[in-house]
């Protein structure tokens, strides 16, 4: 009989009287989301007074209690058992408002300092697995215990006023959605501004709760996703650094050459098949032309053809760090681009999402530092609920946000990476081109001052070489007839010329050994 009673009490206050309000306000839920919206927040809040020992508590009068300890103060009594036994002698009809509430994680706190006491499962899910708890009894309440019928349960039957209408069928998963709902037992008649106040507060705050929560599943699918793709991005890192230093190991062409066969730089392999390396033939003639003006030409020409071989192991060097470079700026691209797509799901994108959930997150803790929760003893109150229940979530989605601003950065980083040391070889190469043709372009204009000297000045250049023609057969003849002279000066000059010549023979064989060893 109380069961039946209490069940009934349960589905005229949190079922029938809300059909009846949203019928004659045309404030239907289908008809407030419309065709192509959806049901976000959702509370029904029931106030009831309770009543006291004798007497007046703020000019309101107080019947007798049934609670032992119940105090004349307006308040509940924070340090005694009053609270407790309040909300132990309410629990019969509070396991009636929300299906299966054996199965949840009820809190009841004291809310507005003591004001009123907030009793709620605010939307757990049931925590009961078939085969695992202890068999169902006649007083466990299911969905249809509370106003929704086996057939719209089972969605052959769309909901009446008998119903509840705000119950609708849940997505992926089996069951119904319920509205939130909650108890707010007061003290006597509460003042109705005041009850105002908290009811408002209380639904403000389970609103924001749900908006730093909003696409909370797909958030959870976005950290896969970030891992995965901070982990190509560490691969691409460490393939950059490999590659970049056995192109830096490769000193000459002849080593770029054998680089395509050795299998130390299989790495590098299909990036050398795409540049010119130059031939054995044309090394050869490089290097003999080098030998050769090594050995009869002045310093300034030996240098240039010098820079001209070390100019063409830098042309290929870079064209190799450009191919390696511009796939794995093609890689990064496309990892910035799945980095892009992470969270598609999510309203506004992930970022957006993200931000807002941190700025509700924000504005749920400062609600709650106003609602001045207090604790009942062996209950969980809503601030304990909070720090082990939603502070990791919130904690979780903001670590998300950090990780895809981290990954971001670390893209961007590497990417600029990337690009300024390839600018940096071409600024390199282009300032060897600059130096040889630089000296190229001061023999050129040289042998082209002579040329042209010879062109304006032709008696000038005939009396120069007769001049020098004339005084060098006369050293020469002076130079013979003092060796002719003076045997002893013979021996030293050929001495000397002995010591010239062996060390042109030394130059000549430091030279082929340095060619042989390149």
């Amino acid at each position: 009989g109380q069961d039946d009673e209490l069940l009934a009490a349960r589905n005229l206050l949190y079922v029938k009287v809300w059909e009846a309000f949203a019928r004659d306000m045309s404030c239907s839920l289908e008809e407030l989301a419309g065709t192509r919206g959806e049901v976000f927040a959702n509370f029904r809040g029931l106030i009831m007074p309770t009543s006291g020992l004798d007497g007046t508590a703020g000019g309101s009068s107080i019947d007798k209690a049934p609670f032992p300890k119940f105090t004349a103060d307006a308040r509940f009594d924070a340090d005694g058992p009053e609270a407790n036994a309040v909300v132990k002698a309410f629990w019969p009809f509070v396991r009636r408002i929300t299906p299966g509430a054996d199965y949840r994680e009820f809190i009841a706190c004291g809310v507005m300092n003591w004001r009123a006491l907030y009793v709620t499962a605010l939307g757990a899910s049931s925590q009961w697995d078939p085969e695992e708890e202890r068999a169902t009894s006649p007083s466990d309440k299911t969905e249809r215990d509370i106003g929704v019928r086996d057939d719209v349960l089972g969605g052959t039957s769309p909901a009446t006023p008998e119903d509840d209408g705000n119950v609708w069928r849940r997505a992926g998963r089996e069951g119904n959605n319920h509205p939130v709902r909650y108890l707010l037992l007061t003290k006597g008649d509460p003042n109705p501004r005041q009850i105002g106040r908290i009811v408002e507060r209380i639904n403000s705050m389970g609103t924001t709760r749900l908006y730093a929560l909003k696409d909370s599943a797909a958030i959870r699918e976005a950290d896969c996703y970030i891992r995965i793709l901070g982990q190509e991005l560490d691969k691409i890192t460490r393939d950059w650094s490999d590659k970049r230093q056995l192109i830096e190991g490769i000193r000459s062409l002849r080593q770029f050459s054998r680089a395509r066969k050795d299998p130390e730089f299989a790495s590098i392999h299909k990036y050398l098949r795409e540049i010119y390396v130059p031939g054995k033939i044309s090394r050869t003639l490089r290097q003999t032309w080098s030998f050769l003006l090594g050995l009869f030409t002045f310093w300034e020409l030996k240098q240039l053809v010098h820079k001209d071989q070390l100019n063409a192991v830098l042309d290929t060097k870079y064209a190799l760090l450009h191919e390696v470079s511009r796939e794995l700026e093609t890689e990064l691209i496309a990892l910035s681009a799945a980095l892009d797509e992470i969270g598609w799901r999510t309203a506004g994108g992930l970022h957006f999402r993200i931000n807002r959930s941190a700025y509700h997150a924000a504005e749920f803790h400062r609600l709650l530092k106003t609602l001045n929760v207090g604790n009942i003893q062996t209950w969980i109150s809503y601030e304990q609920f909070v720090r082990r229940g939603l502070a990791p979530a919130f904690k979780y989605v903001a670590s998300v946000g950090a990780r895809i601003r981290s990954l971001r950065d670390r893209l961007q980083t590497v990417t600029d990476t990337i690009e300024t040391s390839a600018l940096v070889g071409q600024s390199a190469a282009t300032r060897y081109n600059t130096a040889v043709l630089r000296q190229a372009t001061t023999v050129m204009f040289a042998v082209l001052a002579v040329y042209l000297t010879k062109l304006a000045f032709p008696g000038l250049y005939s009396e120069l070489f007769a001049y020098l023609r004339l005084y060098g057969t006369q050293a020469v003849a002076y130079l013979w007839g003092v060796l002719a002279a003076s045997p002893a000066a013979s021996i030293w000059y050929a001495v000397l010329g002995a010591l010239v010549i062996a060390a042109l023979v030394l130059a000549a064989h430091r030279r082929v050994r340095a060619w042989i060893d390149d």
